[in-house]
């Protein structure tokens, strides 16, 4: 839920497999078509050669702009409201430190909180789960072999998917 919020793109989550050759990649395709409600679009095959690897690796460029800002900006306010609401409930608490200086201890609160905000925003946009998948399948091609890179609508097709290209093949990772 939190994930959809925060991320701009269409596709958040993505499913790598890697196979021998290209006549596996396609035999996983049509197996995903049958057993998965997945479009043609949400499917691509990564060649050794392949021009154009990284667009077909990360094709949503804008929307990983917009998650840029929308998770600093929602991600940001809310540590500013949050700082607000934990200098009242210190000051209600009539903590000497807020209570002798309530401007500066305001001040601070809201500062301290507002920058975890946006660096908890910093790391979801950060998309670690990514970095591990870009190097299978840049190793994989690397390797000579072929990626079939599948971008999930939601967390229920990309297990749905992940299961399938298993049974496919034994190398097989998947993002959050």
């Amino acid at each position: 839920m939190l994930n959809n919020v925060l991320t701009a793109e269409k596709y958040s989550s993505k499913v790598c497999a890697a196979f021998d050759s290209e006549y596996e990649a396609k035999q996983s395709i049509i197996a995903l078509t049958r057993n998965v409600n997945v479009d043609q679009i949400q499917m691509n095959i990564l060649r050794p050669d392949d021009k154009d690897f990284e667009q077909k690796l990360e094709p949503e460029r804008k929307g990983i702009r917009d998650t840029l800002v929308r998770s600093h900006l929602i991600l940001g306010a809310t540590g500013l409201v949050s700082g607000v609401i934990l200098y009242f409930i210190l000051y209600s608490l009539d903590i000497a430190m807020v209570t002798q200086s309530p401007y500066f201890a305001f001040f601070v609160v809201i500062a301290f909180s507002t920058t975890a905000g946006l660096m908890l925003g910093g790391l979801a946009s950060l998309r670690p789960d990514h970095d591990p998948m870009i190097q299978f399948a840049r190793n994989n091609s690397a390797s000579k072999r072929f990626v079939l890179l599948v971008h999930a609508a939601d967390r229920l097709q990309k297990n749905k998917i992940k299961d399938i290209l298993q049974d496919h093949t034994n190398s097989v990772i998947a993002t959050f």
